[in-house]
């Protein structure tokens, strides 16, 4: 039985089997699953799309202040009259509309004229000023707005792959970087190859960037001096940091793998792109960027996009600054010193901090106002409890695992029963490259807790899923010898440990293999108290075209952050005129039936589900180009209102039926 993990969880994930037994229930589970395989193999698939629909764009990127032919291909692109970006710097002029054939075995005219797709040919003006990085592209018909596509804005000198002629190592095509390439695998067993000359010792920075899910891009790295086998073979090198085998970064807006070599001598080197077991598609489009490593250093990162900046609980990537806690706050609505909001376990929660004071100096808060110490460049050695350095809380902690073994220890003291939130940033090497290991001593060096989420790798269709139910069941449970239960472990950013006494802690950083360590494995440690707050906030659709008189929905998943137990409510601005908004509803979420995660309370966020309705009055003008909706989030707590929260923004068209 597969399971699918996502490509946050597989960064830093820990996959092991442990053997359950259960009790004799054969005949239950063959009914029980008989059902199941039925109801699975009666969901209907994906259906055609009802509204504009872009699968690809090509090239990926231009230049700034050139004019290029653009090609975007999809379904229900029939009447495409304009290309448009939120972001200025961008705009265009659609030259033709084709429909294309589509390779399609069923019989029916029915779903022949189903699988039709448009191909729409756009002449895209760059502007000089138009900053770098990437852009969303949508195409705009009598249907309304398309989805977006991604299009990078490069600073660098671009090329196209050519159309044969790079697809064979002697036939490499010579690139000098700093360069972008803009290629495509569309052909079954295609690789492309580029040529590079270096100098002795110069480190090179390779970027492969690319938007569809299914592609697995590779990267290889050859020598063209050929091997000992052979004068005209290929000697393959391994990058010195990263692998042209490892999953793909997941950014908001596609996938990035960042690899880095050093070249110990000058010469004729050669990059080829290709994919995973040959596979090939025409929307296996990529973006190859080939830069030397102390430029990019100089530059602001590339892939920054057009799109709001979304606030982040649990990644790695997320900044921690000393501001952090400032940010915290203006997520929430501080009460006073004489209230308090109850947690979900419904223990209170103090919201002033007061109480908290400083065991080394007693007439100091210890938790004052915003006011966290910051502790940088960790000094070494201090893998001992006796060489801990002592933290006055709340901290900001820059350290580095700099070799493989070691571990940083620092010490920290609670004056009394306490919850505290720590969380991680890696601000070079993110996981897996580097897998930081978060653990809490106790007084006496023994381990209380460590950031390791245990989850039962399963879903509801699961047959494992639903022997596990029947478990809690049945008191009887003896061993039938049936099948073993699958979990994985995740490193988690973010961890909140309720302390049951004060006293002495240590808080222990290293790298999970204890294999690696580099000065580039650097990492941000907060340590602070809980702050229940409104997390993360993400908007399900990423546009709207709403038909005249019709009715749609947004929803707004809604992260509840350490113990917030507030409202939340929501507000649509810039809505076009005869739009306007019902009551919204609030979707509770369903309590997970069975064992599926450990220690939730210390990793999990309470999320909750907000469906927001949006009318178009039978009046209501007809919009020729999207309006940008910004939907607002704020919270509501002890009868009053907080601040703005931006959830996200989307385009609005009105049509007609």
């Amino acid at each position: 039985m597969g399971v699918s993990l996502t490509d946050d969880v597989l960064k830093n994930s820990f996959v092991y089997s442990s053997i359950r037994s259960i009790c004799e229930v054969s005949l239950a589970i063959t009914i029980v699953l008989v059902f199941t395989v039925k109801s699975v193999a009666q969901v209907p698939e994906s259906q055609d799309p009802t509204e504009p629909k872009i699968d690809w764009v090509f090239p990926m990127g231009g230049e700034q202040g050139s004019s290029i032919k653009v090609k975007f291909e999809g379904k229900l692109l029939d009447g495409v009259y304009a290309v448009w970006s939120p972001k200025e710097g961008l705009w265009g002029k659609v030259l033709d509309v084709q429909e294309i054939s589509v390779d399609d075995n069923s019989e029916t005219s029915e779903t022949k004229k189903s699988q039709k797709k448009q191909r729409v040919l756009v002449k895209l003006e760059i502007s000089s000023k138009a900053k770098t990085g990437i852009y969303s592209l949508r195409l705009v018909s009598k249907r309304g707005v398309s989805n977006p596509v991604t299009f990078v804005v490069n600073g660098e000198r671009i090329i196209q792959e050519s159309s044969n002629s790079n697809r064979v190592p002697h036939q490499s095509r010579s690139v000098k970087h700093p360069v972008a390439i803009n290629g495509a695998i569309d052909q079954p067993g295609e690789v492309n190859y580029y040529s590079v000359t270096v100098s002795s010792n110069e480190e090179l920075l390779f970027q492969l960037f690319t938007v569809a899910e299914t592609f697995q891009p590779t990267i290889r790295l050859y020598d063209n001096k050929g091997s000992w086998l052979s004068d005209e073979s290929l000697l393959q090198l391994e990058f010195n940091q990263g692998t042209g085998y490892r999953r793909a970064q997941k950014i908001e807006i596609g996938r990035l793998r960042q690899t880095r070599h050093r070249f110990n001598k000058a010469g004729h080197y050669i990059v080829a792109i290709g994919s995973i077991y040959g596979k090939s598609d025409s929307s296996f489009v990529y973006q190859l960027k080939i830069t030397a490593v102390d430029s990019y250093l100089r530059q602001a990162e590339w892939f920054q996009h057009d799109r709001v900046p979304k606030w982040s609980e649990r990644k790695y990537t997320r900044k921690l600054t000393p501001t952090r806690i400032d940010d915290l706050w203006s997520r929430t609505i501080r009460i006073g010193k004489h209230e308090s909001q109850k947690s979900n376990d419904n223990q209170l929660l103090p919201q002033s901090t007061d109480s908290l004071q400083d065991p080394e100096n007693s007439g100091s808060p210890m938790f004052a106002d915003n006011d966290v110490t910051v502790v940088s460049d960790e000094k070494e050695p201090n893998g001992r409890q006796v060489q801990a350095v002592t933290l006055n809380l709340p901290s900001l902690i820059t350290g580095t695992i700099e070799n493989p073994g070691d571990i940083d220890l620092y010490r920290f003291k609670l004056l009394e029963a306490r919850s505290l939130v720590f969380e991680i940033e890696t601000p070079n090497v993110p996981p897996s490259a580097f897998s930081p290991s978060l653990k809490v001593l106790d007084s006496e060096g023994h381990e209380l807790i460590n950031n390791k989420h245990r989850k039962i790798a399963l879903t509801r269709q699961d047959p494992i899923f639903l022997i596990e139910l029947l478990k809690q069941h049945l008191s009887d449970k003896g061993n039938c010898g049936i099948t073993s239960l699958s979990f994985f472990e995740s490193l988690e950013a973010k961890m909140i440990v309720k302390f049951a006494v004060g006293g002495s802690y240590y808080l222990q950083i290293g790298d999970i293999t204890s294999q690696k360590g580099a000065s580039g494995f650097k990492y941000r440690l907060m340590v602070r108290g809980q702050i229940p707050h409104i997390g993360e906030l993400n908007l399900e659709e990423d546009r709207i075209n709403l038909v005249l008189n019709q009715v749609k929905k947004i929803k707004v998943t809604t992260g509840l952050e350490e113990g917030f137990t507030g409202d939340v409510a929501f507000s649509l601005e810039g809505l076009p005129p005869g739009v306007r908004t019902l009551t919204a509803t609030t979707v509770e979420p369903k309590e997970p039936i069975g064992p599926t995660t450990e220690r939730q309370e210390n990793f999990s966020a309470f999320v909750n589900d907000v469906i927001i309705l949006l009318r178009a009055d039978p009046a209501a003008p007809i919009t020729k180009m999207p309006f940008m909706v910004k939907v607002w989030a704020q919270p509501v707590l002890n009868n009053r209102l907080g601040s703005k929260l931006l959830v996200g923004e989307m385009p609005l068209m009105v049509t007609t039926p």
